[in-house]
Formats: structure tokens, C-alpha cells, sequence
């Protein structure tokens, strides 16, 4: 029994219970450092992204040619396409017509995705038997 496959049961049992999110009287959830804050520690603590930037390493960098100015530069290109891609992402789910629209199917979605990453999990855990 793998650990990551519990965790995943678990994270999918969690996402289907989660409760709807309670917004203040300016229809916010939380403020925007705590946003960034959250958004920023999950991204930065998720192995997935770790693994991804060393695999493109690993098949990028080569011996040849200066390899300090080719990390720096391959470094600087993938945090600054980071950095973009998610502050797309952050004011494209920011506008308040698509915000409500995901908000006023949110419990949806949860269940959605609790279910998908339970099966997964189950999935992932039988079959090594």
C-alpha cells in the first residue's frame, strides 16, 4: 500500500465534503496576500512542479556551450512563463462574472472532482494487487 494512493483517496474525499466558500460583504473569501500567500506555498511546496522543471533540465541541458549562463537562462525563462502563466490565471478567475459562474457551481465541481481523484486513488491502489 502506497501512501500516494491513500493520499489521494483522502484528498478526494475531502475535495466531495468541502463545504461552499463563505464570502465577506465585499464578496471576497480572503485578502489578496492571503491569496498570493496560498497560491504561492502550494505551487512552490508541489513535488509535481519540481519534478517537471528537473525533467526539463535533465533533457536541456547538455555539456557543451556554458552551462552557468544556460541554467541562469533556462531558469529565467521557466519562472518568468510561471509567473505569467498564473497571473493569467489569477486575473482571468478574478473577474467577478467568471468568479461567480465557477462560485455558483463550486459544490458541482467539488463533487466532480472528489470523485475523479477517488477513483484514481482506488485505481492506483488495487492495481498493484
Amino acid at each position: 500500500m502506497c501512501s500516494s494512493d491513500l493520499y489521494l483517496i483522502y484528498l478526494g474525499y475531502k475535495t466531495f465534503t468541502q463545504n461552499k466558500v463563505q464570502l465577506n460583504e465585499n464578496g471576497v473569501g480572503i485578502t489578496a496576500w492571503q491569496a498570493f500567500r496560498h497560491g504561492f506555498l502550494t505551487n512552490s511546496l508541489n513535488p509535481k512542479t519540481t519534478l517537471f522543471v528537473v525533467s526539463l533540465f535533465a533533457q536541456l541541458i547538455t555539456t557543451a556551450g556554458n552551462s552557468t549562463l544556460k541554467l541562469v537562462s533556462y531558469g529565467a525563462f521557466i519562472s518568468i512563463s510561471h509567473f505569467i502563466w498564473f497571473a493569467l490565471i489569477a486575473l482571468f478567475c478574478a473577474h467577478p462574472t467568471i468568479r461567480n459562474k465557477i462560485l455558483d457551481h463550486e459544490i458541482v465541481i467539488n463533487r466532480v472532482i472528489g470523485v475523479l481523484l477517488f477513483i484514481l486513488g482506488c485505481g492506483l491502489l488495487f492495481a498493484k494487487f
